[in-house]
């Protein structure tokens, strides 16, 4: 997956602690029948943290509930880590 290879691919979702969001291909469908990627990267402990994955045909976005549990469990991972 091209993530781990260039992480900062995906564009940041605002009131998400720092989640980007990406799209990733169906192998049947292609890119515009794939998926979205939410993921945190977080850079300084070369760690990359998969968050929310689905079908881009089930929703468009995430819902604001949604990204405030984002936002919390960064917060969560980054303590954790100690950054």
């Amino acid at each position: 997956m091209a993530l781990i290879s260039d992480p900062e691919e995906g564009d940041l979702v605002k009131g998400t602690g720092g989640i980007r969001k990406t799209r990733m291909r169906s192998s049947s469908k292609g890119k515009s029948g794939g998926f979205r990627v939410y993921y945190c990267d977080i850079a300084i402990k070369e760690r990359l943290y998969l968050l929310v994955l689905y079908a881009k045909n089930i929703k468009e976005d995430l819902s604001s509930e949604e990204k405030k549990w984002c936002k919390v469990y960064i917060e969560k991972i980054k303590k954790e880590l100690k950054i």
